[in-house]
């Protein structure tokens, strides 16, 4: 039985020396037995060819041994779920890092977007790998210690609503990391002058028609950045954070409008352009200008009107809580 002998000799070498003897000594039996229960079968001795064929049916000698093991697996299924969720969470965090460094690393930079793009994604990758690696080791320690069994504190009041559980994390980052940017180049800290399809000759700036919007626009943007922190950690907050996103569209329709009666949004400069054509192209950058505000009042009214069947719903499911709690209370 030399094909027994190293079978079982190869699972005990995969196998805790402390058990491995044992387990081996029980696995010998069994296979001894199942050979002389075949050979009664047959009326004859097994060949060794039939021996073969019995222990590749067996299991191969790693997996055989690793149904012995105490972990069966990296990361049991009590903390896949966890690992997975903050492995989501990384990847929100990371994107919207990568997304803030694409867009300042274009307003520091005289480079094409191409460029850009690849030195932040050259720069994202080695990073969420090594971050990757760890939170997957720690996990796999937390296993292997056996102290996997996490008392998670929460409370069943702190979960979205049910039928509007609103938008994404992921979006709300990129929101607010948006947001953040739009604010930096708003207050004239960072510029986009490298990514306008305008000649080096030629300065595009901003009317002195925006200058009475200056803090409006300010306070509007920090309030969108309030608002989808407060989504982030507070989703149970589904009235509130419908009734603050549907005040932000109305005032951001409020503020579009005003915009669009100004009429003149932009100066251009080119001190070696003929007088006519400076002309025509503040006229074109008017007009693009004019339409991008025409296609974002509609935006902000049709994301006010969700904001606003958003909250009709939530007062709905807050009135049918309500009826079922009494109705319970009533058969009590």
């Amino acid at each position: 039985m030399s094909l027994v002998d190293r079978y079982v000799a190869a699972i005990g070498r995969e196998l805790p020396p402390k058990n491995a003897a044992e387990i081996t000594a029980e696995l010998k039996d069994v296979l001894l037995s199942k050979i002389e229960d075949r050979e009664d079968e047959l009326g004859r001795s097994m060949t060794d060819k039939e021996v073969e064929q019995m222990l590749i049916d067996f299991g191969h000698p790693m997996i055989v041994a690793g149904g012995y093991r105490k972990t069966q697996y990296l990361i049991g299924p009590e903390l896949f779920p966890m690992w997975v969720a903050t492995m989501r969470m990384v990847l929100m965090i990371g994107g919207a890092i990568l997304l803030v460094g694409i867009v300042v690393g274009a307003a520091s930079t005289s480079s094409g977007p191409v460029w850009v793009l690849q030195r932040a994604l050259g720069a994202f990758w080695p990073g969420f790998i090594w971050v990757f690696a760890i939170v997957t080791l720690v996990f796999a320690i937390n296993e292997r210690m056996g102290q996997h069994r996490i008392r998670l504190v929460w409370n069943p009041r702190q979960l979205p609503p049910a039928r509007s559980p609103g938008r994404k994390r992921f979006d709300l980052m990129a929101e607010a990391a948006m947001a953040g940017v739009f604010l930096l180049w708003w207050t004239g800290l960072i510029r986009f002058r490298a990514w306008l399809p305008v000649p080096p000759a030629i300065d595009v700036h901003l009317a002195a028609t925006w200058a009475p919007f200056f803090v409006p626009v300010i306070l509007y943007a920090s309030a969108e950045i309030a608002i989808d922190l407060l989504a982030l950690t507070r989703p149970a907050w589904g009235r509130m954070i419908a009734g603050l996103n549907l005040a932000k569209f109305v005032a951001a329709c409020v503020l579009t409008i005003l915009l669009l009666r100004v009429g003149h949004w932009v100066d251009v400069v080119a001190p070696k352009a003929p007088a006519h054509v400076v002309e025509m192209m503040t006229r074109v950058f008017d007009q693009w200008i004019q339409f991008a505000l025409m296609a974002t009042l509609v935006i902000y009214v049709i994301k006010g009107g969700l904001e606003a069947w958003r909250l009709y719903r939530l007062r709905d499911d807050l009135a049918q809580a309500d009826d079922g709690a009494s109705a319970i209370a009533g058969a009590r």
